[in-house]
């Protein structure tokens, strides 16, 4: 199989896309729990921010996704 065939099992720009309006909205709701504003912190900071809720947001779609298989295999997540 070549790469390039290979290139349509990959998360599309779509997904992509979701996964970092999710991240947005939870930094900007953690950012008005803490009283804060995006003034308050530098771009780098607010990049660092973004990353992080991305990982966490791929992360709980990853254990999902390991989860609902392991159900359909009939197997306990124990």
């Amino acid at each position: 199989m070549e790469l390039k065939q290979l290139h349509q099992y990959l998360p599309g720009p779509a997904l992509e896309r979701r996964v970092r309006r999710v991240a947005v909205d939870r930094v900007h709701r953690d950012m008005i729990l803490h009283g804060k504003t995006e003034a308050d912190f530098s771009d780098e900071d607010l990049e660092y921010l973004l990353d992080d809720a991305e990982r966490e947001v791929w992360s709980t779609i990853k254990g999902n996704s390991l989860k609902v298989v392991l159900i359909l295999l009939g197997l306990s997540w124990i």
